[in-house]
């Protein structure tokens, strides 16, 4: 009974996203209504931008071998330097949209209220390889890229528990830190960060049964219409229902995209806009576009174009889109609309202004270094003077530390002055009270020759002398020539000290553009890992051949490697979503439509039998359609 209520779970989602019907009432914004804010710095964005590293974020659902298979909502995401950009734990939800995110899977008002704030925010509502927005099901994924600055540290998102009143996924108010303390990137290749996500309640929708709750979105009549929730405080859930681990429900991962003190940021991003135009659009349903040799060729943009996908039909390469967007001073490479009227450049022409931008890169990568060097030179410079500033506030004070014990020893109105001899030392016995200090006021009238004295009579603690000691005072002159020594031996001391500091900082200098050097490469190799994998996923698609249905009855197929019934019914039917009619006419294989195994025999239904079985689905409702479908 379990095992059917979680497949009904997730053919009445299939089957829902399917038919563009989503699961909240007419008016909830899930699907298509969520706007996307790219940013929300205002006009500075490019000033901001100038030290942004780019993450991809992948949130994939892996609920569905948990105990509450589950779709979740479009969310929203934030970057952030103060604790708390979405809620407050302990407190009550602000009004700002929460709620509706929470109960109903409405990310709209949270997202615009974070754009007022100057926050830079946005939405994530479509799924990987997918071409409209809609929920995320089981063994789906969102995928988005955030450009995080220093200034802006700290990543929070958050997404609706579909099968619930008001629960749903995210950080804590500290959010997840993509910087270090010293403003560098963490370490995020592929990190996992699912550990840091808990499961939250909104306070804003009593609780029920996960799944089963005739006022959760799936089953509510309406937006916000169950009862209150006593507790009125955003928490981590707490109550009498049982709930899986969110490591059983998501696995988020974050990826470091692009650095941007990279010298070979360009070309990185054009590989980047290549992937993208592969996967939005296959080469084979792309014609190439001539160009004229005279001059511009006029284009006008269709839908499903990128400036990727114009750059490879036109010039063979998707990296030359960053010259259609210069030779068409475009605000936003990013952005564009069906029916604009775009100028492509020659094939020469792309060519020099492509050659001409990697120079560019190059020479500012360049001039980035060495002004980081003469930055770091400079800070040298004045770190030596602070020191040297410090040390003279470090001898003045200990000169008024010396006089000020003086003063508070001994009296000066009941000590008279020393008289020294003029041809040679003064012999003195210390008396009750006396320091060196006091003795070099008495004799020279300033307490700091007491170092003069101090040498003159080979102490070995210028701080201790007794009663009785007999010591020996140089004369004035002596007095004089002797401090005179010891400041120049002193600086002498010191300028010695600052060159071995000056050379044993241009020593780490070296070291560090060493070490740095050695990153880059380890970048650079990592880099060229994850393309390979990547060439191979999308080497493995191009190996899937369609499945030849017979006309007269179902096809025998055996389940080979990386076979899902959705990868099956795309190549057997043309539609992914077809994968319930396989399931259904195989119960005695497939107990558990998500598993399937190597070697499976299963029955593929003529094309007629499957499109009769998804509509009666879509008229009847997925249960109604499995229990004939058995009876049979």
């Amino acid at each position: 009974m379990q095992q059917r209520k979680t497949l009904s779970v997730i053919l009445t989602a299939a089957l829902m996203l399917s038919t563009a019907i989503v699961f909240g009432p007419a008016g909830t914004a899930w699907a298509s209504e969520v706007p996307t804010f790219e940013s929300s710095h205002g006009g500075d964005e490019e000033k901001a931008m100038e030290d942004a590293v780019t993450f991809l974020v992948r949130i994939e659902n892996i609920s569905g071998d948990s105990a509450l298979a589950t779709p979740f909502a479009p969310g929203v995401w934030v970057l952030h330097s103060d604790a708390g950009p979405l809620f407050t734990t302990g407190e009550a939800d602000r009004g700002y949209g929460l709620e509706a995110l929470a109960e109903d899977g409405d990310p709209s008002q949270l997202a615009a209220a974070l754009s007022d704030m100057e926050l830079h925010a946005g939405v994530f509502n479509t799924p990987a390889g997918s071409d409209a927005p809609g929920v995320l099901l089981p063994g789906g994924a969102y995928e988005f890229e955030v450009k995080a600055t220093p200034h802006t540290p700290y990543l929070s998102f958050a997404t609706m528990l579909v099968q619930s009143n008001d629960l749903f996924v995210a950080p804590d108010e500290m959010g997840i830190a993509l910087f270090d303390m010293d403003g560098m990137a963490m370490d995020m290749m592929m990190h996992d960060v699912t550990a840091d996500l808990l499961l939250w309640d909104a306070g804003t929708e009593a609780n029920e049964e996960p799944g089963t709750g005739p006022n959760q979105a799936p089953r509510q009549s309406g937006a916000n219409t169950g009862p209150a929730d006593g507790m009125a405080t955003v928490h981590v859930v707490d109550d009498d229902f049982t709930y899986p681990e969110v490591t059983a429900l998501l696995k988020v991962t974050i990826d470091v995209v692009m650095m941007a003190d990279d010298d070979k940021m360009m070309g990185e991003k054009d590989e980047m806009m290549s992937d993208k135009d592969d996967m939005m659009a296959g080469d084979a349903m792309m014609d190439s576009i001539a160009l004229m040799e005279d001059g511009p060729t006029p284009y006008t943009v269709v839908s499903g174009d990128t400036l990727g996908s114009i750059s490879k039909r036109a010039y063979g390469a998707s990296k030359y889109w960053s010259v259609i967007c210069s030779a068409n001073s475009l605000e936003n490479c990013n952005l564009i609309h069906v029916g604009d009227e775009l100028m492509l450049p020659t094939h020469a022409e792309a060519m020099s202004m492509m050659d001409d931008k990697m120079m560019m890169a190059e020479k500012d990568g360049m001039m980035g270094e060495k002004d980081e060097m003469m930055a770091d030179k400079d800070d040298m410079e004045s770190d030596k003077d602070e020191m040297m500033a410090d040390k003279d506030d470090l001898e003045s004070d200990k000169d008024e530390m010396m006089a000020d014990k003086d003063d508070m020893m001994a009296d000066d109105a009941m000590m008279g002055s020393i008289e020294l001899m003029d041809d040679g030392p003064t012999p003195y016995t210390v008396v009750s009270g006396d320091t060196l200090g006091s003795i070099s006021k008495r004799a020279y009238g300033a307490s700091k020759y007491w170092s003069v004295i101090c040498s003159a009579n080979s102490l070995e603690d210028c701080n201790r002398i007794s009663v009785g000691d007999e010591l020996m005072l140089p004369t004035h002159a002596e007095a004089m020539s002797m401090m005179d020594d010891k400041m120049m031996m002193a600086e002498k001391d010191g300028m010695m000290g600052e060159k071995d500091e000056m050379m044993a900082d241009e020593d780490e200098m070296e070291s560090d553009k060493d070490e740095m050097m050695a990153d880059k490469d380890d970048m650079e190799s990592d880099k060229d890992g994850m393309m390979a994998e990547k060439d191979d996923m999308m080497a493995d698609d191009a190996m899937m051949e369609s499945i030849e249905l017979m006309d007269d009855g179902p096809t025998l197929y055996t389940v080979k490697s990386g076979d899902t019934l959705g990868s099956i019914a795309e190549r057997a039917y043309g539609d992914s979503s077809y994968w319930p009619a396989i399931c259904v006419n195989n119960s005695e294989v497939t107990e558990d439509c998500n598993l399937i195994h190597i070697g499976d025999e299963l029955m593929l239904p003529t094309k007629a039998d499957a499109e009769l079985f998804m509509e009666e689905a879509n008229a009847m409702g997925p249960d109604d359609a499995m229990e004939e479908k058995s009876d049979e």
